[in-house]
């Protein structure tokens, strides 16, 4: 079919056809309404986007000035009161009232602890949050809760958790304790008190813990750690230490490796009772650890009541490095500078080394025998630390003898109840193997110490 005979026929058929009116300008019309709303719902796209990412921006940077653990650790402030007496709200306001009352003498704040670390170590951020109200074996206790600034962490933020209870002492209800992570996220919140020290409270850190009450020393001074699960419910684990273990000695232990010392009541309350301040009447807070304290000017104070066949140099290094390791030391303990030893010559060229090892419990005595060569023979333990008329009284090897000190003290010893008493210099001697009594003379005042 040719061009123009195709347009004939089409004119034709369409001819016949009416259109409504208007149709052409409605045409026209809804065009431009279609062109209108694509160009709003671009507009609108660009928008949204434009304001998702503004809005992204803002977030992002709101919660980059937080770290990760915050927000586990904010998240029990949200959460209502744990315990047997969470909704006690009379022993809750109580609890707040008295950390109140007692906060400005606490353990961080009195002025003899300020004054030691020339500033505070946290500043509170608004008010506590009870976490945990109940029943305990030393009588009903508050956890407290508090947002603080750690300064000894950077200034940054964290949670301190505070205890209050009944002093074991007064009976009073006092601010037993506070407990601040060494940083952000680190574990806090485990609290010794009670009658001795022996009750455990410890907050839940979200992982498995086991407790160490303490050290066990077998006779050739050999130290291990006892370790036992505890069982968490309502958010604490409560337990009782025996009655042979040192609470100072108390360490918590997380599925991590982290470890918790538990903070001691005893202590804490201490700073509490604090007079007003006085420079010249300071007095250091009581000592947890028992132990001779003997103690040197500038250097362990030295102890030589015969000639070693080493040099005082030699024997202290050979000395300190094998007892300053397990097996003799705590694995969870805090070793402490030596601050005395004693050194002696022995028969056959032999050499010992005698010192008090503290590393965070009641100190315990050791001596080491040393050949020429500079190995070791045997290691000998001298039991704890005790002050005494005659504190040190290490037996020899065999029946060499006895090694006994006693600083600013004369000393004589005897083979028996009648026999004549014989020199044994002043401080430390090393006796013979028949010694069964020895003389000690201090300020005029004399003891006699039976040997074996």
């Amino acid at each position: 079919m040719r061009t123009d005979e195709l347009k004939e026929a089409l004119t034709a058929a369409v001819s016949t056809v009416d259109t409504l009116p208007g149709f052409t300008d409605r045409v026209v019309h809804g065009g431009r309404r279609r062109r209108r709303r694509r160009r709003l719902l671009v507009l609108a796209t660009a928008l949204s986007t434009v304001l998702a990412l503004a809005l992204g921006t803002v977030v992002w940077d709101f919660l980059g000035r937080f770290r990760p653990e915050q927000f586990a650790a904010d998240a029990r402030f949200g959460q209502h009161a744990l315990g047997g007496r969470a909704g006690d709200t009379a022993l809750s306001r109580e609890a707040v009232a008295v950390f109140d009352r007692d906060w400005p003498r606490s353990r961080l704040k009195s002025w003899y602890s300020t004054r030691m670390a020339n500033n505070p170590s946290a500043d509170l951020l608004g008010g506590p949050h009870v976490y945990w109200a109940g029943e305990t074996p030393a009588g009903p206790a508050v956890v407290l809760l508090h947002r603080v600034v750690i300064h000894s962490a950077g200034g940054r933020e964290g949670t301190m958790l505070s205890l209050v209870g009944r002093d074991a002492r007064t009976g009073q209800v006092r601010l037993l304790g506070v407990d601040v992570p060494r940083e952000p996220g680190a574990p806090a919140g485990a609290f010794l008190f009670g009658p001795g020290d022996r009750t455990l409270l410890a907050v839940d850190q979200g992982r498995p813990a086991e407790l160490s009450a303490g050290l066990a020393v077998a006779g050739d001074g050999v130290v291990t750690r006892d370790r036992a699960r505890l069982a968490f419910g309502d958010g604490v684990s409560l337990s009782t230490l025996p009655e042979t273990a040192e609470p100072v000695q108390s360490v918590l232990t997380l599925a991590d490796g982290a470890r918790l010392r538990p903070q001691l009541a005893s202590e804490h309350v201490w700073h509490l009772d604090l007079p007003p301040d006085d420079p010249t009447g300071m007095m250091p807070p009581p000592r947890q650890v028992r132990g001779i304290n003997w103690q040197g000017n500038g250097g362990p104070l030295v102890f030589q009541p015969s000639q070693p066949f080493f040099s005082p140099q030699a024997l202290h290094r050979m000395g300190t490095a094998e007892l300053l390791r397990e097996p003799y030391l705590d694995p969870y303990g805090e070793p402490q500078p030596i601050q005395w030893e004693l050194m002696a010559g022995l028969a056959g060229d032999r050499s010992l080394y005698l010192t008090e090892i503290a590393d965070g419990g009641p100190t315990r005595l050791y001596g080491v025998v040393f050949r020429p060569d500079r190995s070791v023979e045997t290691v000998r333990f001298g039991g704890h630390g005790e002050p005494s008329a005659l504190p040190v009284r290490l037996r020899l090897p065999g029946d060499e003898g006895w090694v006994v000190a006693k600083r600013h003290a004369g000393l004589r010893w005897r083979t028996g109840p009648d026999a004549a008493w014989q020199a044994g210099g002043r401080d430390a001697a090393v006796l013979p193997g028949n010694a069964r009594e020895v003389e000690v003379t201090v300020d005029g005042r004399t003891q006699v110490v039976a040997l074996g």
